[in-house]
């Protein structure tokens, strides 16, 4: 999908691009809710997601995965049990953003995978958007959104940890918890196991 480069910039101002800080007085998450049209967001099965609920929640969290993605059905697995444990009346809300090839696979997975959170809809403009701006490549990527936008945590080295696990250790450092580990060689192990 080409996008008019004007669009591109216009759009990245709007999710913080443009090297100035964000207004305190706009609502959470109001650099993306510009770009998400009222249909953006879906949850499995096809429904439709309100993009205005991502408002009440002060982080976001972004998530690349792919269902032809070995190390991806190690990881989903993980983070849906950090989701389950931590999201009910929690401070944040996580996003499948999907690598997949089509439409289909991606209901696919979030069906396979049982993903409790919503997507943004398999080719919605608003996706190369957000993936110029993060500069993402590659997955099972995870990346932690503050409530302006701005990137807090992206996949970095921690410890032993998978690299896109970090994100979800600096949410948890944030509130006070314990660290939860999804080693690199766990995310390998069990990649290879479904190879097989």
């Amino acid at each position: 999908m080409n996008i008019p480069p004007i669009a591109v910039i216009l759009l990245a101002a709007a999710l913080g691009c443009s090297g100035g800080s964000a207004r305190a007085d706009l609502p959470s998450h109001e650099p993306l809710l510009k770009i998400l049209s009222p249909t953006s967001l879906v949850r499995e099965g096809g429904m439709s997601l309100n993009p205005q609920t991502l408002a009440s929640k002060k982080y976001l969290f972004l998530y690349f995965s792919g269902e032809a993605c070995p190390p991806c059905k190690v990881f989903t697995p993980r983070l849906i049990e950090f989701y389950n444990k931590y999201a009910r009346g929690g401070d944040f809300e996580i996003l499948f953003i999907s690598e997949d090839p089509s439409s289909e696979v991606m209901e696919r997975y979030m069906k396979s995978a049982k993903m409790p959170w919503g997507a943004i809809k398999y080719g919605d403009p608003a996706i190369a958007i957000i993936k110029e701006r993060l500069q993402q490549m590659g997955y099972p990527q995870l990346y932690l959104l503050d409530e302006k936008d701005q990137v807090i945590a992206k996949p970095e080295l921690d410890g032993t940890d998978h690299v896109s696990w970090h994100a979800v250790n600096v949410w948890l450092k944030e509130h006070g918890k314990a660290p939860m580990h999804l080693s690199l060689e766990e995310v390998l192990r069990g990649a290879a196991a479904l190879k097989h």
